[in-house]
């Protein structure tokens, strides 16, 4: 059980990273208050519920996912 809960974590801290390079590369966050950035509302997420900061992370990196499809081939 512990090793599954280290996985978790794992994967968890890997989805991180990546929403916070996706967000300061895609995203126009600079226009956004600093508390209603992705990762800022992520952390308040976390403090609340981890299960629902798991989740919803989730949903963020199948929402970059998604949008991904939509570049052409000149946005790198």
């Amino acid at each position: 059980m512990a090793v599954m809960q280290d996985e978790a974590k794992v994967e968890y801290v890997q989805m991180k990273d990546f929403l916070s390079f996706y967000a300061e590369r895609y995203l126009e966050i600079e226009t956004l208050p600093p508390e209603k950035r992705p990762i800022a509302s992520l952390e308040l997420l976390e403090k609340k519920s981890m299960k629902k900061a798991f989740d919803g992370l989730r949903q963020a990196i199948n929402d970059c996912v998604e949008n991904v499809i939509s570049f052409g081939p000149c946005r790198s």
